[in-house]
C-alpha cells in the first residue's frame, strides 16, 4: 500500500510507504518521548519487567503462567481494596441505597427510604460543564508548530490541526467518549481508553453477464469503517500492577491486562486473515468455552446496569454470536513490551509478538486519567464516593421528614386489643367506608408534631457542604449565604468559587486522560489516514498537492487540549479576553497590529456558543487557502514593522512631547484669562463702590450749603470727613489689589484677552449693565446748579407742586404760607 494508491489487503499487511516519503515507524526518540510521557528522551524511566531468563525460553505453558499469575494478583488486590467502593458508587450514582444500607432491612420496609438524586444532578453539571469548555468552539486540539519561524512547519502543524479536528468533529463518538469519560472519572475515580485505527471490510458479490447468457459471480472487499476509534474500557476490565507509579500508571506497570468481550465470529474471521499483525489460533468450540465462562456476572457491571440479567451472560450453547472473554496482555519482558492473547488465563489465541510489530506506534495504546487527584494512590477516588456520606445524612433527614409529614397527616390509631373491630377496613383508611367494632371507645387517633424547622435547616447546610466540597454553585448555596446574596460582588463571588473548582476538575481531566488521547490519535493519522478526499479537501485549503499533504502528517508538533481556566464560564471568557486585547493594545500597540484576526473572532463567537466565526465573515477562511508564497510575504512584512518599530516610537515620543508643551501652552493662557477677568470684576466692583461714596460726599456738600444752623453745619461737616476718608481708603485699596493680581500672574497683562474674555470685562464695566446706576460728576453739577439759580429753583418748585396737588388746586405759595402759619402755631 502507498499513500497515493490506498489497497485495503495491502493495508492491514501494514506495509510501509514508499522510498519517497518517511516510514511509517515513529523515531526511536518520538516513541520514547510518547511512553515517559514528559517529552524529555533523556529522561530515566523505572520500568519493572517479568522476570524471565530469556526471551528463547518463553513457550505457551509459561505465557500462560504469567498471564494466570499477573491477573491474579491484580485481581485479588482489586476485590479487596476497590470493588466494594466501586459498586457503592454506582448505586449512589443510579439513586439507589448501596449494599449493606439499613433501608434494605426488614425494618425500614414500611418506612421512607427515598434517594434524594444529589448525586445524579451534581454528575450532570460536572457533564454539562465538560462539553461547555471543550466543545464550544471547531476546534477541540490546538497543535503548533515546534519552530514558529519557519513557514513549512508552521504550515504543516495548521494542516495536521485542520484534520485532527475534522476527524474529531464529523465523529459523534468522541462527544460520547468524552461525557463517558466524566461519568467514568466521577463514579470510578479513574478513566482508561484505548486508542486504535478501526478498519473493517464487508465482502459483496455481483455477477457478470456473458455473452452466452450464463452469469459469472464475483466478489470484491471493500472497506466499512476505516476511522480512528477510542473505546473506554470499563474499570473491571482493566488490570495493572498495584505497585506501578501513580503518575504514570500504563508505562510504568509490568504488565497490562485488558479484558475484551468478542464475538465468536470476530474470532473465527481474525484468525483465518492471512495479513493480521496479531495471528490468531483455530480454536474449538471447547476452548472457546473456557472464556464464555470466565467474567459472566460482575458485580461491578450488574450494579452500573441497575441489578439487571447480564448483557454478556451466556444463554444456551455457544454460537457465532456468542461473547468470548479475550484477554490482552502486554508484558514487559528484558525492557521490551510484548503482546499476546488469551481466552481467558486457561488457552492461547495468539503467538507472543513484539508490541512495535502489532501497532507501528511502538508504545502501549492505553490512557488512565482522573479528574481528582490522590497523590500515591493509583485508584483516587471520584465524586461519588467523596460525597457519599453527605447524601447518606441529606437521605436520613429527608426521609426522616417525610415520615413525620405522613405521620402527622394522617396519624395513626392505638386499639384495644379483642376489641371485636374489623381490624383490615380500620388499617385501609378509606373515606366514605364503614368500619365495624363492638365499642367505638376502643379506638384511639394520635398525630405526632410537623417536623420541626431545625430539620429543613439541617438540610439546607448538608446541601451547602456538599456544593462547598464538589464546586457546585445553585440556588441552595445563595439561600445560604444570605449576606453574600445580597450583593452583585456577593453573587460573582460564589460564582467564582464553584467556577474555580468545576473548572480545576475539568483541566485536571484534560492534561491527564484528553491530551494523551489526542497525541495518540495524531499518531494514528499519520500512520494510517488514506482518505485522499479528505486529502484533497484540506490540502486545497492550504494550496498543497496531494504529495506534500502526506509529507506534511509527518512533520513533529506540539499538541495542547482547548480546555483552560475560564471555559466553563463564557462572560468570563469574553472578560478575560477583553482585558488581554485591551491591555496588549494599551502596552503593545505594535504587536495588536500582527495579531490573528480570525483566532480572536473565533474565541470570541466560540464563547458565545457559535462553533467557528465563518458562518459570519467568510473572509476569514481565506487565511488557510492562500499560496505559501503569500505567507512568507506577510512574515517578512511583520519583519519590516518590527524594524521600523524604533522610528515609530520615536514619532510618537515627539508626537507626545508636542501634545504636552500644547497642553501646557492652553492651560498658562486659561490661567491668565481667569486672572484678568478676576481684575476686571474686582475692579469693577471698586469702582462702583466709590461712586457711591462719591454721591455721598455730594449730597453732604449740598447739605452744607442750604444749612440752616451750626449744630447742622458742624455734624455735615463731620460725615463729610469721613466720606472723604473712606475714598480715600478705597482708592488706595484698588491699587494694592491690582499691583498684587500682577504679582501672582506677572504675563497676565502681556497677552491680550480673548474675545469672551474681553466681553467678560466690557459687561462688568458697561454702564447698561446689570449694577445700579451711578451719576457722573456733571450731573451732580447740574443739579447744584439748579439749586443756586432761584428762577430755575422756582420752576422745578412749580413741577414739583403741580405733580403732588395738581389736581387739588392748591398752588406753591398757599402751601408756603400753610407752612409758615403752622410754624407760627408751634412757637
Amino acid at each position: 500500500m502507498t499513500r497515493f494508491d490506498p489497497s485495503s489487503e495491502r493495508k492491514l499487511a501494514g506495509s510501509d510507504l514508499n522510498d519517497n516519503l518517511p516510514s511509517l515507524q515513529l523515531p526511536e526518540a518520538q516513541r520514547m518521548s510518547h511512553s515517559a510521557g514528559s517529552g524529555r528522551v533523556d529522561e530515566p524511566l523505572i520500568r519493572e519487567s517479568i522476570p524471565i531468563d530469556s526471551i528463547d525460553d518463553v513457550n505457551d505453558e509459561r505465557l500462560l503462567q504469567i498471564a494466570q499469575q499477573c491477573f491474579d494478583t491484580s485481581e485479588q488486590y482489586f476485590n479487596a481494596s476497590q470493588r466494594t467502593r466501586i459498586m457503592d458508587a454506582m448505586a449512589r450514582f443510579r439513586s439507589m441505597h448501596p449494599k449493606g444500607s439499613k433501608y434494605w432491612q426488614d425494618a425500614y420496609s414500611k418506612r421512607s427510604k427515598v434517594f434524594r438524586p444529589k448525586t445524579r444532578s451534581t454528575v450532570r453539571k460536572r457533564e454539562a460543564a465538560a462539553i461547555l469548555s471543550m466543545f464550544s468552539t471547531s476546534d477541540i486540539a490546538a497543535i503548533d508548530a515546534t519552530d514558529n519561524g519557519n513557514v513549512d512547519a508552521s504550515r504543516d502543524a495548521r494542516l495536521q490541526n485542520a484534520l485532527l479536528n475534522h476527524r474529531l468533529n464529523e465523529d459523534p463518538r468522541f462527544y460520547q467518549m468524552v461525557l463517558g469519560a466524566v461519568q467514568d472519572a466521577d463514579r470510578q475515580g479513574i478513566v482508561c481508553a484505548c486508542t486504535e485505527w478501526d478498519y473493517k471490510e464487508a465482502t459483496k458479490y455481483y455477477d457478470e453477464l456473458r455473452t452466452d447468457g450464463s452469469k459469472r459471480r464475483h466478489k470484491i472487499k471493500q472497506p466499512v469503517f476505516d476511522r480512528p476509534n477510542w473505546r473506554l474500557i470499563p474499570i473491571e476490565n482493566i488490570r495493572f500492577s498495584p505497585a506501578s507509579n501513580w503518575m504514570d500508571i500504563v508505562n510504568t506497570t509490568p504488565y497490562l491486562i485488558e479484558i475484551r468481550p468478542t464475538y465468536v465470529c470476530d474470532i473465527r474471521e481474525y484468525a483465518k486473515n492471512p495479513r493480521a499483525r496479531l495471528k490468531y489460533r483455530e480454536l474449538s468450540d471447547a476452548q472457546l468455552m473456557m472464556g464464555v465462562k470466565s467474567n459472566e456476572w460482575d458485580p461491578i457491571r450488574i450494579q452500573r446496569e441497575g441489578n439487571k440479567q447480564d448483557r454478556y451472560a451466556r444463554q444456551g450453547e455457544i454460537n457465532e454470536y456468542a461473547t468470548v472473554w479475550v484477554h490482552r496482555n502486554i508484558i514487559r519482558i528484558e525492557g521490551e513490551d510484548y503482546v499476546y492473547d488469551t481466552v481467558g488465563t486457561q488457552v492461547m489465541l495468539s503467538d507472543m509478538v513484539p508490541l512495535g510489530q502489532m501497532d507501528p506506534r511502538g508504545y502501549r495504546p492505553y490512557v488512565i486519567g482522573s479528574m481528582t487527584m490522590e497523590s500515591h494512590n493509583p485508584y483516587p477516588e471520584g465524586t461519588v464516593s467523596l460525597m457519599a456520606q453527605l447524601q447518606d445524612e441529606i437521605n436520613e433527614n429527608a426521609n426522616l421528614r417525610t415520615d413525620m409529614n405522613k405521620m402527622s397527616t394522617a396519624g395513626r390509631m392505638f386499639v384495644k386489643r379483642s376489641a371485636g373491630i374489623d381490624l383490615h377496613a380500620l388499617a385501609r383508611f378509606s373515606p366514605g367506608a364503614a368500619v365495624e367494632m363492638d365499642d367505638p371507645t376502643s379506638v384511639r387517633w394520635d398525630r405526632p408534631p410537623m417536623p420541626p424547622q431545625s430539620n429543613f435547616e439541617e438540610n439546607n447546610l448538608l446541601n451547602v457542604e456538599t456544593d462547598d466540597l464538589i464546586g457546585n454553585f445553585n440556588q441552595g448555596s445563595v439561600a445560604a449565604n444570605k449576606q453574600l446574596s445580597e450583593t452583585v460582588g456577593g453573587m460573582q463571588m460564589l460564582g467564582d468559587i464553584g467556577t474555580q473548582m468545576t473548572e480545576y476538575d475539568m483541566r485536571t481531566l484534560g492534561k491527564t486522560f484528553i491530551e494523551p488521547l489526542l497525541r495518540q490519535t495524531l499518531d494514528m493519522l499519520r500512520l494510517f489516514e488514506t482518505d485522499r478526499n479528505l486529502a484533497a479537501i484540506i490540502g486545497s485549503k492550504f494550496a498543497v498537492k496531494e504529495r506534500e499533504y502526506w509529507k506534511s502528517l509527518q512533520t513533529p508538533t506540539q499538541l495542547v487540549c482547548n480546555v483552560g481556566f475560564g471555559g466553563t464560564n463564557p462572560m468570563a471568557r469574553l472578560g478575560k479576553l477583553n482585558m488581554a486585547i485591551k491591555m496588549m493594545g494599551e502596552y503593545f500597540p505594535y504587536l495588536m497590529m500582527m495579531s490573528d484576526q480570525a483566532e480572536i473572532a473565533q474565541e470570541i463567537f466560540g464563547a458565545c456558543g457559535y462553533p467557528n466565526a465563518e458562518r459570519f465573515f467568510p473572509f476569514l477562511d481565506e487565511k488557510t487557502q492562500q499560496d505559501p508564497k503569500y505567507r512568507t510575504l506577510v512574515m517578512q512584512l511583520n519583519q519590516m514593522r518590527m524594524l521600523s518599530f524604533p522610528h515609530i516610537a520615536e514619532a510618537q515620543g515627539r508626537q507626545q512631547q508636542g501634545q504636552a508643551q500644547a497642553m501646557g501652552a492652553i492651560t498658562s493662557a486659561k490661567i491668565r484669562a481667569e486672572a484678568q477677568v478676576t481684575v476686571a470684576r474686582e475692579n469693577a466692583a471698586a469702582k462702583q463702590k466709590l461712586q457711591q461714596i462719591q454721591n455721598d460726599m455730594a449730597v453732604i456738600e449740598l447739605k452744607l450749603e442750604y444749612a440752616k444752623t451750626d449744630l447742622d453745619r458742624q455734624s455735615l461737616l463731620l460725615e463729610r470727613q469721613k466720606v472723604a476718608a473712606d475714598i480715600a481708603e478705597k482708592q488706595q485699596q484698588i491699587a494694592i489689589q491690582a499691583q498684587g493680581t500682577l504679582l501672582q500672574n506677572p504675563h497676565a497683562e502681556e497677552q491680550p484677552l480673548g474675545p469672551n474674555e474681553q466681553g467678560q470685562v466690557n459687561q462688568l464695566e458697561a454702564p447698561g449693565s446689570q449694577a445700579p446706576y451711578i451719576p457722573s460728576m456733571q450731573d451732580i453739577m447740574s443739579t447744584l446748579a439748579g439749586i443756586n439759580d432761584p428762577t430755575l429753583r422756582d420752576q422745578q418748585q412749580r413741577e414739583q407742586d403741580h405733580e403732588q396737588y395738581g389736581d387739588q388746586g392748591i398752588t406753591a405759595g398757599q402751601m408756603q404760607q400753610a407752612d409758615k402759619t403752622q410754624e407760627a402755631e408751634l412757637a
